[in-house]
Parts: C-alpha cells; sequence; structure tokens
C-alpha cells in the first residue's frame, strides 16, 4: 500500500471519551476524542506525516559501485580465491612416501615370546622430487593467472551487464518519448482525416506505428528483467527483487594491449609448458632406481640372541624396460601438447582482439558522426516543424518523417554503442589495470 501525506489533528475536549472521524479533504483526516477527566481548555494538536517512496522505488548504482560489489560478492571469484589457495597449500613442502612402522610378536613352541619392531621408508631418486616439486610450483602459477583471468572476465561482464541495464532504461525512455510524438500526431492526423481518404489511411498505418511501439516497450522491459537478473547472479542476490536505476557509464578509454604475452591467459598457458616440461623430466627419470631402507629390531629368543637389522635395497626399473619407457613417452607428449594449446591460444586471442579493434574503430566513427551531425540536424528540423501546421497528406507524411527521426536515431546510437561495448568487452578480458599484479 502506498500513503500519502496526511493531515491529522487531535481536539481533547470535556466529557467522555469517544473518538470520531470525518473525512475533511480527499488526503487530510481529524479525528475528535473527548477525555474521561478534566483537563482544562481544548488542546489541538496538528501533525504531518511525509512518507517516502513505494516500496518499488528503485535506488542509484554507479558503474564503480557495482563493479566494487562483484569483486567483493561474486561467487566466482570466491570459488576461484579458493582455487589459488587449494594450489598454494599443494605447492608447499617435498612429496616422499610415508614411512612404515611395524611391530612383530613371536610365539614358540617352547612357550617363549619374543617382540620386535621395524621401520622402513622408501626415498625416491632425487631427480624425481625436485621436479615433482617444480611441476607443483608451476602448477600454482597456472592457477594465479588464470585467477587473474578470471577477475578480468568477471569485471568485462559487468561492466557490460550494468551497460546493457543503462541502454535498456534508456531505450524505455526513448520509445516513450517516440510514442507520444505518434500520439501527438495522430491528433493533427485526425483533424486531416475527416477530409481526406488517404489520410485516413494515413491514420491506420500511424496507429499502428503506436502498437509497434507498445510491442517493443514490452520487449524491451522484459529484456530488462533478464539482464537486472543477470546483474543480481553477479551480486549474488536474489533476482526476483533485485533492481537499480544505472548511470550512463561512458565511454571506456581505448584498451591496448601492446604485448600478447602480458595477457592472464597466456601466461597461465605458459606457465602451463613449464609445468608439462617438469612433469616430462620427471617421468623421464623412471628409468633411474628408488632407495629403500629398513631398520629391524628383535628382542633374544629361546633360539636366538637379540639383534638388529638395517638393510638398503633398490629398484630395478629397467628389468620392465617397457613400462619406463612408456612414462617417458606420455611425459614428452605431454609437453608437446601444452606447447601447441598455447600457440593456438596465442593466435586465437590476436584474432579476437585484432577483430574488437576493428570494430570498435568503425563503430565509434559511426557513433561520432551521428551524435555530432546527424542527431543535431534532426533535432532542428524537430523543432521547425513545431511551428508548420501539416494541411495535406505529403505534409502529414512529410510530419512524421520529421518527428520520428529523433528517437529513431537514438535508438540507433543505442544499438550501435552496444556493438561497441561488446567490442570493448572483449578487450578488457585480455587487458590487466594497474594493481592486479599481486605477490604471488
Amino acid at each position: 500500500m502506498t500513503f500519502h501525506a496526511k493531515k491529522i489533528s487531535f481536539f481533547i475536549k470535556k466529557g467522555n471519551f469517544e473518538p470520531s472521524c470525518h473525512k475533511l479533504k480527499k488526503s487530510s483526516y481529524s479525528l475528535y476524542m473527548k477525555p474521561v477527566s478534566h483537563i482544562g481548555p481544548i488542546l489541538t494538536l496538528t501533525l504531518s506525516l511525509f512518507l517516502l517512496p513505494p516500496l518499488g522505488f528503485s535506488a542509484e548504482l554507479t558503474l564503480s559501485q557495482f563493479l566494487s560489489q562483484v569483486e567483493e560478492l561474486n561467487l566466482s571469484l570466491q570459488v576461484s580465491d579458493l582455487e589459488l589457495q587449494k594450489a598454494s597449500a599443494q605447492a608447499s613442502g617435498l612429496r616422499l612416501p610415508s614411512p612404515q612402522v611395524g611391530v612383530t610378536r613371536m610365539d614358540m613352541a617352547t612357550g617363549h615370546q619374543a617382540n620386535g619392531w621395524e621401520v622402513s621408508q622408501q626415498i625416491p631418486f632425487p631427480g624425481k622430487v625436485h621436479h615433482d616439486y617444480r611441476a607443483r610450483g608451476f602448477q600454482k602459477e597456472v592457477r594465479f593467472h588464470e585467477n587473474q583471468a578470471q577477475i578480468l572476465s568477471v569485471r568485462a561482464t559487468a561492466r557490460f551487464v550494468y551497460f546493457l541495464v543503462w541502454k535498456l532504461q534508456e531505450e524505455q525512455k526513448v520509445l516513450e518519448e517516440k510514442r507520444k510524438l505518434l500520439q501527438n500526431h495522430l491528433q493533427i492526423a485526425r483533424s486531416l482525416s475527416r477530409s481526406s481518404t488517404f489520410a485516413k489511411v494515413h491514420l491506420l498505418k500511424v496507429e499502428s506505428e503506436v502498437d509497434q511501439v507498445d510491442v517493443a516497450l514490452d520487449e524491451v522491459d522484459l529484456q530488462l528483467k533478464m539482464q537486472m537478473s543477470v546483474a543480481a547472479q553477479l551480486l549474488d542476490q536474489d533476482p526476483r527483487h533485485f533492481t537499480f536505476q544505472a548511470n550512463d557509464p561512458g565511454f571506456v578509454d581505448s584498451p591496448t594491449v601492446t604485448k600478447l604475452e602480458q595477457a592472464p591467459q597466456i601466461i597461465a598457458l605458459q606457465s602451463q609448458v613449464l609445468n608439462q616440461e617438469a612433469q616430462s623430466r620427471k617421468l623421464s627419470q623412471s628409468w633411474f632406481p628408488d632407495l629403500n631402507l629398513k631398520y629391524n629390531s628383535m628382542q633374544a629368543g629361546a633360539m636366538f640372541p637379540e639383534f638388529t637389522q638395517i638393510s638398503v635395497g633398490i629398484s630395478l626399473p629397467f628389468v620392465f624396460f617397457w613400462q619406463a619407457d612408456a612414462e617417458q613417452m606420455f611425459g614428452q607428449k605431454q609437453s608437446l601438447q601444452a606447447q601447441l594449446s598455447l600457440q593456438q591460444e596465442k593466435r586465437r586471442v590476436q584474432g579476437i582482439i585484432w577483430e574488437a579493434e576493428l570494430s570498435e574503430q568503425s563503430l565509434m566513427r559511426r557513433l561520432t558522426l551521428l551524435k555530432e551531425k546527424t542527431l543535431p540536424r534532426a533535432q532542428r528540423n524537430q523543432k521547425l516543424f513545431r511551428n508548420i501546421a501539416p494541411r495535406d497528406l505529403s505534409s502529414l507524411q512529410e510530419h512524421l518523417t520529421t518527428v520520428l527521426a529523433v528517437p529513431n536515431l537514438k535508438l540507433q546510437i543505442l544499438q550501435l554503442r552496444t556493438e561497441y561495448e561488446q567490442a570493448v568487452t572483449e578487450i578488457l578480458r585480455f587487458t590487466k589495470r594497474e594493481g592486479d599484479d599481486r605477490a604471488n
């Protein structure tokens, strides 16, 4: 329920307490109350209540505020941070097989007992341990740069979603303006349709235009709700109750990728190549033996004295040479695959950036032409027609074309700007901001 400001007066008189309500005005009421006790002369108290706007009111949210909330609340970024923390934990320390401890008890037929214990440890060849440690370190770097790429991707997506919300809200205003202009033109057309059959045909055409604008408004309203839902998901909010008023985000400075190797996506793949090379070196050492150490201690028994035993053993991987050879070949192919994937990604990103830059430059030229020349000219023509009354079908058609030129150009500018922002978004996915590099 929406309440409006109301003026409420309380009149306290002698006598019994009898409240009554009398309607004074459309939004004003007076309440008369008679107290039980004698309290003196009449006391009048007037209150004015000014209530807040209805619950449907949507607050403004700037682009910087929206992006800050996305970086703080977005679940994808939180998951990516956890993946980085997992990789950091996995990269710490050397990886060695756990030692084994055993207990021995001997029960002899003579009734005597003997107890003992043993401990054993397997020590892999040092090269295997070293390259495994390096591979896990490179994997941590991979996750770090993938996290940076995820931040850039989410931020670019959030910026484009914010722009789409603003664009759709502006489109609603332009369509409302167009509808109003068509309705004004209808009034003029109706006055001429009484004396001209062709004017009646024109009238029907304009009424169809109004219907099309209503359909477009309904479609834009649906699209706006859809984009609000996407924005709510970026902020981890319930899309059913999330809404805001967007401001013009402005044109972002044209981002330039000076060096492709600086893109986090490429750096992540370069680290992946190093990781696979370390893994390949580790597998190439499958030919080298591992060391097995064992220490055994046993109490004296009826048949033998107390003794301790130290044994040293080594594995013989070259006996089953095909296993070591297969692991070495597998590691080499993985390393080669990582290098080819890196080159493939470089070419793909180069193509995306090149196409986006071409689109951006072309769209900016068209936007500049429309905003600085075509639209001002159409607005001047529209002002001139305000003082001209159409007298025949030809002038009526010219009037319609002139008054609709301004909203149609505004809609065209919004569409071109959407394509421009989409091209910029593709470049922003590969462009690091200042301060994005953090110690890893």
